[in-house]
């Protein structure tokens, strides 16, 4: 990735900075794992495949733990070094080197794709509401928790 070009060069420009930012290439294949981990989980739930809803929570948040991680990273680190090391024609060398890639998120593709695991998901949001209100003393309901009974 364009992350990997960064760093050769920022080693070449600035080695101090770049052992500071650490080894992105095992960074890298750590997010790959959560992600191919994540990934699966999706795919079980747009297959309908059985797949308990915590093993399923786990994985998207370590999935969106070790991004979020990732990018922390970046912003307060990787980047930083790198403007204050690369040259105007550094960066124009690099932009041309990278492969445009589509996004995979607004790419063109066809959401429809994703219907499955929103509903999947919604239907998961409905069970666990009605399961919270089933939890309640009778008599109780989201409404009434926050009312008096003016009756009494």
């Amino acid at each position: 990735p364009k992350e990997d070009l960064l760093l050769a060069r920022l080693s070449e420009r600035d080695q101090t900075s770049a052992r500071v930012v650490g080894d992105r290439a095992q960074a890298h294949v750590e997010l790959g794992d959560n992600l191919r981990t994540f990934a699966t989980g999706v795919r079980a739930v747009l297959l309908d495949a059985k797949l308990p809803r915590d093993a399923f929570v786990d994985r998207a948040r370590a999935f969106i733990d070790s991004q979020r991680g990732h990018l922390a990273m970046e912003e307060a680190s990787f980047f930083p070094a790198a403007e204050r090391a690369f040259t105007a024609d550094d960066w124009s060398k690099l932009g041309a080197s990278v492969p445009r890639v589509l996004d995979p998120l607004h790419g063109g593709e066809d959401e429809s794709k994703y219907e499955s695991l929103r509903r999947n998901i919604l239907a998961w949001d409905a069970e666990d509401r009605r399961s919270e209100e089933s939890d309640k003393p009778p008599g109780l309901s989201s409404v009434s928790t926050h009312q008096t009974d003016s009756t009494s």
